[in-house]
């Protein structure tokens, strides 16, 4: 199948955000301006107060495309045929790869330095992010039509995983300015989190 060819107002967005995460890393939010994204983009300021109205809301885009990158548009489906744990194991993967990932962990610490101090925007993608149905929403959902788990809310049991994973491989780095958690404790808390996941919630 032909990759679906971008539009010349949608490859300009895709243009402006790659400028803004390599612009945001190298120098902060705080010390960039409008004026240096367009450049670095190589686009005019106009083109980028057309798709973003402030660097708020570009630090905000980003956080969300990248985390529906990982949480949306994951191709893992319900199989009825397949292990059941081997299934979920997948989609713990795809949430540690997040958590682990170098771009996220990195615009995730620039975002809460800068909306520390006004933390109301934030918290409102956040929420709008949190009420989207991930991959693992439609899984889970799935599986328990199937009759593989005795969950009773599913947004509960998936905010479950990531806190989980979140506790140990997300909020060290992110707070603590922690190095990168090594694949050995990434295992461990991937393994530890289906095994909790699997002995609450797996009808046996």
């Amino acid at each position: 199948m032909s990759e679906v060819k971008k539009s010349r107002s949608q490859q300009k967005r895709e243009d402006i955000l790659n400028a803004a995460l390599k612009t945001f890393k190298e120098q902060g939010v705080q010390a960039t301006s409008m004026d240096q994204l367009a450049e670095t983009a190589n686009v005019s300021k106009r083109t980028v107060y057309n798709h973003f109205d402030s660097k708020e809301t570009l630090v905000l885009s980003l956080l969300h495309e990248m985390w529906e990158q990982f949480m949306l548009r994951a191709s893992v489906e319900y199989t009825p045929n397949q292990s059941i744990e081997s299934q979920l194991a997948l989609l713990i993967e795809v949430e540690t790869n997040m958590m682990c990932d170098h771009d996220f962990v990195t615009l995730a610490r620039l975002a809460m330095g800068h909306f520390f101090y006004s933390p109301a925007k934030m918290k409102d993608q956040m929420d709008r992010m949190r009420a989207q149905e991930t991959t693992l929403h439609r899984w889970l959902k799935a599986a328990i039509a199937d009759g593989k788990f005795a969950i009773d809310d599913v947004d509960y049991a998936a905010e479950q995983i990531g806190s989980l994973l979140k506790g140990t491989l997300f909020w060290p780095t992110v707070l603590c300015n922690d190095d990168a958690p090594s694949y050995q404790v990434r295992q461990h808390a991937k393994e530890q989190t289906l095994q909790m996941f699997m002995s609450r919630y797996a009808i046996t």
